[in-house]
């Protein structure tokens, strides 16, 4: 991770380098280190405000939401925001799609865009 982070900057990309912290922070969560999860998930969050070159921002929404849905209130609170966030941006994506087809099949069969819907009881574009 280190080293990829390394290139990443070399490279100029910010915000891929914050896609990166944001697997990180799920792949803590899974390890039950709550805390690094909740830290790196905030700073690559903060780090994605405003970009636009980052193919998958959504998945970085969708990771917040996922460390932060169990926690405090507060938390929670901070969670649900991100998965509005993620929300906003994959319906913007299926948006831009002028083809019915097109658009039930991103919803159904980009890993993330499905994940994001269903995390907001969307599940499919006919309900969007």
């Amino acid at each position: 991770f280190r080293a990829a982070r390394a290139l990443r900057r070399a490279l100029g990309s910010h915000g891929y380098e914050m896609m990166d912290l944001s697997g990180m922070a799920l792949a803590a969560l899974r390890l039950g280190r709550l805390d690094d999860a909740r830290r790196w998930s905030r700073q690559a969050v903060a780090g994605l405000q405003g970009q636009t070159d980052v193919e998958d921002i959504e998945r970085a929404y969708l990771n917040h939401h996922s460390i932060l849905r169990e926690g405090a209130p507060a938390e929670r609170d901070e969670g649900l925001l991100a998965l509005r966030r993620a929300e906003t941006l994959v319906l913007a994506r299926i948006a831009r799609l002028q083809d019915p087809s097109l658009r039930a099949r991103l919803s159904s069969a980009v890993p993330t865009v499905r994940a994001v819907l269903e995390a907001v009881g969307k599940g499919s574009v006919g309900s969007v």
